[in-house]
């Protein structure tokens, strides 16, 4: 990394910082040793053992996000945090949007739900562009400067895939429509995969790269621990995509101990290959059991939004010591 690059990446994270302290939220510090994770099929964790002749032996897992210890401080009534945190995802490439050690902003906010939190997105970005004017690249400032752009899935899909996404939320048709529109379906199983590969091969490219980009309102058929849109098939979730690079993402947290267990049923019966065993508290959905708090979270992608805001064109010209490095040395 450049030195000037690691001189803004400092002052990055200082003005994430003041954002949020301004805005009266806590900073805090969580594990990144932890027994047991939210279990969650699309990912794959880091495993390691803690070895002691006092205390015996225990698998442990590198959190893949810091959400399993900051809902813990949630219902202990901590209020609107947020965090910068080390997060490991194993099983993804090293290249020029991926690193398996990376640092990710997450935040949560009380009382408040997506649209809300989208709108924090929106402001955070418009004041680091502000504060780091005289060193962030003219582009950033232009791409924050113009009027966002909103599109639910719904409307996406029309316009870059083809057909509607609501009329075809069955496996079956999804597969067909998707399968139509000239893309490979071979060995897809599920709604989910059927949706991200249009979302890859089609609605991502066309996506305006001159400006922030939300999709807003997922199909409710992909498990997550978002909240649902009474009477329709969407949920309250939202995904930030900034110079055509995606950046965040949000829910309004679901808060239904009942919904929350039978998700964390729904992921560990479909957990397949060497992902399959890691620790999970079962006893987890009873945080919301206890007056857990309405909130929506956010998860930013801090490495990336550095890659923007520098101008760079791959995560290893803004990370000390990038995994592929690491590769490159065997």
């Amino acid at each position: 990394m450049e030195y000037q690059v690691a001189r803004l990446r400092s002052r990055l994270f200082r003005e994430i910082r003041t954002f949020f302290e301004e805005a009266g939220y806590l900073e805090v510090d969580t594990p990144v040793l932890s027994p047991d994770l939210i279990p969650e099929n699309h990912l794959d964790v880091f495993r390691t053992r803690f070895e002691s002749p006092y205390h015996g032996s225990r698998e442990l897992y590198l959190v893949p996000s810091p959400e399993v210890y900051l809902k813990r401080l949630l219902s202990g009534g901590y209020g609107n945090l947020f965090q910068l945190a080390r997060s490991f995802r194993n099983g993804e490439a090293a290249g020029r949007l991926h690193n398996p050690e990376f640092t990710m902003l997450e935040w949560y906010t009380l009382n408040a739900d997506y649209r809300a939190s989208l709108d924090t997105a929106f402001e955070l970005l418009q004041y680091l562009a502000q504060r780091l004017a005289s060193e962030a690249a003219l582009s950033v400032r232009n791409l924050v400067s113009r009027e966002p752009l909103q599109l639910t899935l719904e409307q996406a899909f029309r316009q870059y895939v083809g057909f509607s996404l609501g009329e075809a939320l069955e496996h079956n048709r999804l597969r067909d429509a998707v399968a139509g529109v000239g893309l490979k379906t071979r060995g897809l199983h599920s709604i989910e995969e059927l949706v991200n590969l249009a979302v890859v091969d089609r609605i991502e490219p066309g996506l305006p790269t001159d400006r922030a980009v939300a999709l807003l309102e997922y199909p409710k058929q992909i498990p997550t621990l978002a909240r649902e849109i009474p009477g329709t098939p969407w949920c309250e979730r939202w995904e930030l995509y900034l110079g055509g690079i995606e950046l965040a993402n949000c829910y309004t947290e679901e808060t239904d101990s009942n919904r929350v267990e039978r998700f964390f049923a729904l992921q560990r019966g479909q957990k397949r290959g060497r992902d399959a065993e890691h620790g999970v508290d079962c006893g987890y959905p009873r945080l919301f059991e206890r007056e857990f708090p309405a909130c929506s979270g956010a998860a930013l992608g801090a490495d990336r939004l550095l890659l923007i805001l520098s101008g760079a064109e791959s995560l290893d010209e803004v990370i000390f010591f990038p995994f592929s490095d690491t590769l490159r040395d065997r």
